[in-house]
């Protein structure tokens, strides 16, 4: 009669070790210091997506779009003639919230953003209630040809700053680490 012994391997204990430092690693990483900086990388990184689809969109839609900048985020919005242009309800130009120190240039001239008006005088693209917005100030065009108007957007969280520029010579848009 064969005798087992009872117990782990080696193999089994170190798998065991191994899964929880993988656990205590993404706990400690989701709740450390870094974590607000990342929520902004990610936060810009998705701006940048979005620029770049908004500008694909408008290529293959040959309808302009547009870029509303707010004091603590953006709207894009879709022209529709006659000097119109009516916020995007594409949950892909979803706008993202709580960014801060916004500053845009065109062409290497700063623009004056007017961030100063209440969030409740924009356009809830996701409200039921149905009244007539103001026109809106379109800081951004992407007008369907395909060409990156010029421009650098900073965006930053009072701490850190990103910015996102066409100015570069391959006609790509460019994300910086700016400051922080």
């Amino acid at each position: 009669m064969m005798h087992r012994n009872r117990g782990f391997t080696l193999l089994e204990v170190l798998l065991v070790i191994m899964l929880i430092g993988l656990g205590s690693s993404a706990v400690i990483l989701s709740m450390g210091p870094g974590s607000r900086e990342r929520e902004l990388e990610q936060k810009v990184r998705l701006v940048s997506d979005q620029l770049r689809y908004a500008r694909d969109e408008s290529v293959l839609s040959q309808i302009p779009l547009g870029l509303k900048l707010t004091d603590d985020g953006y709207q894009f919005y879709r022209y529709k003639g006659n000097s119109h242009w009516k916020v995007i309800k594409d949950r892909r130009f979803k706008p993202v919230h709580g960014l801060r120190d916004i500053i845009l240039s065109i062409n290497g001239k700063p623009v004056n953003l007017d961030l100063k008006k209440k969030k409740q005088e924009l356009e809830d693209p996701f409200s039921l209630k149905k009244k007539k917005p103001k026109e809106p100030t379109i800081q951004l065009v992407f007008s369907g040809d395909g060409i990156w108007p010029l421009f650098k957007l900073d965006l930053g969280d009072g701490q850190q700053q990103w910015q996102i520029s066409s100015e570069n010579p391959n006609g790509q848009l460019e994300l910086n680490k700016v400051s922080s």
